[in-house]
Protein backbone atom coordinates (compact mmCIF):
# COMPACT_ATOMS: atom_id res chain seq x y z
CA UNK A 1 0.00 0.00 0.00
CA UNK A 2 2.78 2.68 0.59
CA UNK A 3 3.84 2.18 -2.81
CA UNK A 4 0.57 2.83 -4.30
CA UNK A 5 0.46 5.72 -1.67
CA UNK A 6 3.58 6.99 -2.96
CA UNK A 7 2.91 6.89 -6.41
CA UNK A 8 -0.81 8.76 -5.71
CA UNK A 9 1.50 11.57 -4.43
CA UNK A 10 3.47 11.44 -7.32
CA UNK A 11 1.09 11.57 -9.89
CA UNK A 12 -0.81 14.23 -7.45
CA UNK A 13 1.87 16.47 -7.55
CA UNK A 14 2.41 16.47 -11.28
CA UNK A 15 -0.42 19.01 -11.70
CA UNK A 16 -0.82 22.35 -9.78
CA UNK A 17 -4.37 23.53 -10.82
CA UNK A 18 -7.05 20.94 -12.09
CA UNK A 19 -6.74 18.05 -12.88
CA UNK A 20 -7.01 16.57 -16.67
CA UNK A 21 -9.94 14.03 -16.76
CA UNK A 22 -8.20 10.87 -17.97
CA UNK A 23 -5.40 12.23 -15.41
CA UNK A 24 -8.31 11.78 -12.77
CA UNK A 25 -9.50 8.49 -13.60
CA UNK A 26 -6.06 7.14 -13.44
CA UNK A 27 -6.40 7.99 -9.87
CA UNK A 28 -9.75 7.19 -9.19
CA UNK A 29 -8.66 3.26 -10.66
CA UNK A 30 -6.10 3.58 -8.06
CA UNK A 31 -8.29 4.28 -5.11
CA UNK A 32 -10.47 1.44 -6.09
CA UNK A 33 -7.33 -0.73 -6.41
CA UNK A 34 -6.07 -0.13 -2.61
CA UNK A 35 -9.37 -0.63 -0.75
CA UNK A 36 -7.73 -1.02 2.55
CA UNK A 37 -5.67 2.75 2.71
CA UNK A 38 -6.78 6.20 4.27
CA UNK A 39 -4.18 7.71 2.34
CA UNK A 40 -5.27 6.98 -1.17
CA UNK A 41 -8.99 8.11 -0.55
CA UNK A 42 -7.80 11.03 1.70
CA UNK A 43 -5.23 12.43 -0.45
CA UNK A 44 -7.75 12.42 -3.70
CA UNK A 45 -10.42 13.05 -2.04
CA UNK A 46 -8.96 16.28 -0.60
CA UNK A 47 -7.01 17.46 -4.36
CA UNK A 48 -10.79 16.19 -5.72
CA UNK A 49 -12.75 18.66 -3.16
CA UNK A 50 -11.67 22.53 -4.79
CA UNK A 51 -11.72 21.25 -8.39
CA UNK A 52 -15.07 23.10 -9.06
CA UNK A 53 -16.92 20.35 -11.59
CA UNK A 54 -20.10 18.36 -9.72
CA UNK A 55 -18.27 15.14 -11.09
CA UNK A 56 -15.64 15.79 -8.61
CA UNK A 57 -17.22 17.21 -5.99
CA UNK A 58 -19.56 14.03 -5.59
CA UNK A 59 -15.77 11.77 -6.48
CA UNK A 60 -14.08 13.75 -3.44
CA UNK A 61 -17.43 13.12 -0.88
CA UNK A 62 -16.67 9.74 -1.83
CA UNK A 63 -13.26 9.49 -1.39
CA UNK A 64 -13.13 11.36 1.95
CA UNK A 65 -16.36 9.04 3.24
CA UNK A 66 -13.86 6.21 2.24
CA UNK A 67 -11.46 7.69 4.76
CA UNK A 68 -12.87 8.20 7.51
CA UNK A 69 -14.20 4.40 7.22
CA UNK A 70 -10.66 3.75 7.21
CA UNK A 71 -9.35 6.33 10.47
CA UNK A 72 -9.67 3.14 12.92
CA UNK A 73 -6.81 1.70 10.63
CA UNK A 74 -4.61 5.15 11.49
CA UNK A 75 -1.67 5.29 14.81
CA UNK A 76 -4.26 6.18 17.37
CA UNK A 77 -2.26 10.11 17.34
CA UNK A 78 -2.92 10.81 14.44
CA UNK A 79 -6.93 10.03 14.31
CA UNK A 80 -8.43 12.94 15.88
CA UNK A 81 -6.40 15.71 13.50
CA UNK A 82 -7.12 13.20 10.33
CA UNK A 83 -11.08 12.91 11.44
CA UNK A 84 -11.48 16.94 11.37
CA UNK A 85 -9.16 17.41 7.73
CA UNK A 86 -10.77 14.76 6.44
CA UNK A 87 -14.46 16.56 7.70
CA UNK A 88 -12.85 19.98 6.35
CA UNK A 89 -12.39 18.71 2.88
CA UNK A 90 -15.55 17.94 2.39
CA UNK A 91 -16.90 21.30 2.68
CA UNK A 92 -15.11 22.76 -0.73
CA UNK A 93 -17.03 19.73 -2.10
CA UNK A 94 -20.21 20.70 -0.72
CA UNK A 95 -19.58 24.61 -1.66
CA UNK A 96 -19.37 23.04 -5.28
CA UNK A 97 -22.20 20.92 -4.79
CA UNK A 98 -24.53 23.87 -3.79
CA UNK A 99 -22.99 26.13 -6.75
CA UNK A 100 -24.77 23.58 -9.11
CA UNK A 101 -27.79 23.43 -7.53
CA UNK A 102 -27.52 21.21 -4.81
CA UNK A 103 -28.83 23.27 -2.00
CA UNK A 104 -29.24 20.07 0.36
CA UNK A 105 -25.48 20.28 0.71
CA UNK A 106 -26.17 23.88 2.93
CA UNK A 107 -27.57 21.99 5.73
CA UNK A 108 -24.28 19.79 5.05
CA UNK A 109 -22.28 22.72 5.53
CA UNK A 110 -23.90 24.16 8.29
CA UNK A 111 -22.99 20.85 10.62
CA UNK A 112 -19.37 20.85 9.47
CA UNK A 113 -18.83 24.37 10.54
CA UNK A 114 -21.16 23.34 13.78
CA UNK A 115 -19.05 20.26 14.60
CA UNK A 116 -15.77 20.09 13.09
CA UNK A 117 -13.54 20.55 15.35
CA UNK A 118 -10.88 23.13 15.32
CA UNK A 119 -8.00 24.18 17.55
CA UNK A 120 -5.39 27.23 17.20
CA UNK A 121 -2.87 24.89 16.15
CA UNK A 122 -1.61 25.57 12.66
CA UNK A 123 -1.25 21.44 12.04
CA UNK A 124 -6.01 21.52 12.99
CA UNK A 125 -8.00 23.22 10.23
CA UNK A 126 -8.49 26.91 11.69
CA UNK A 127 -11.78 28.15 12.82
CA UNK A 128 -11.95 31.24 10.12
CA UNK A 129 -11.88 28.68 7.22
CA UNK A 130 -14.42 26.60 9.20
CA UNK A 131 -16.29 29.84 9.52
CA UNK A 132 -15.54 31.18 5.96
CA UNK A 133 -17.08 27.86 4.46
CA UNK A 134 -20.23 28.46 6.08
CA UNK A 135 -20.24 32.06 4.86
CA UNK A 136 -19.68 31.14 1.55
CA UNK A 137 -22.77 28.50 2.07
CA UNK A 138 -24.73 31.38 3.10
CA UNK A 139 -23.85 33.35 -0.07
CA UNK A 140 -24.96 30.17 -1.82
CA UNK A 141 -28.18 29.98 -0.20
CA UNK A 142 -28.90 34.14 -1.01
CA UNK A 143 -28.79 34.12 2.44
CA UNK A 144 -27.32 37.53 2.93
CA UNK A 145 -28.24 38.31 6.60
CA UNK A 146 -26.11 35.41 7.66
CA UNK A 147 -23.48 35.63 5.66
CA UNK A 148 -23.29 39.54 7.26
CA UNK A 149 -23.57 38.07 10.73
CA UNK A 150 -21.40 35.57 10.38
CA UNK A 151 -18.74 37.80 8.67
CA UNK A 152 -18.84 40.33 10.78
CA UNK A 153 -18.78 38.42 14.10
CA UNK A 154 -15.56 36.59 12.12
CA UNK A 155 -13.88 40.14 11.72
CA UNK A 156 -14.36 40.42 15.60
CA UNK A 157 -12.46 37.28 16.36
CA UNK A 158 -10.12 37.79 13.73
CA UNK A 159 -9.56 41.30 12.96
CA UNK A 160 -6.91 40.79 10.49
CA UNK A 161 -8.77 38.28 8.22
CA UNK A 162 -8.62 39.56 4.68
CA UNK A 163 -10.83 36.87 3.54
CA UNK A 164 -13.68 37.90 5.39
CA UNK A 165 -13.09 41.60 4.61
CA UNK A 166 -13.48 40.88 1.58
CA UNK A 167 -17.10 38.96 2.01
CA UNK A 168 -18.40 41.63 4.79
Amino acid sequence: TSDAENLLRELLDKYDRQLPLWHTRLLLALAELRPESFWIPFNLGRRLSGGGSIEEAQAALKLLRRAEDRIASLRPQQREILAAWTTFFKGPAWLTSMQHGDLSAYAELQRLAATIETREDRNWPSREDVTLLLVNAHLYADKLAEATKVSEDLLRRYPKSQSARAKA
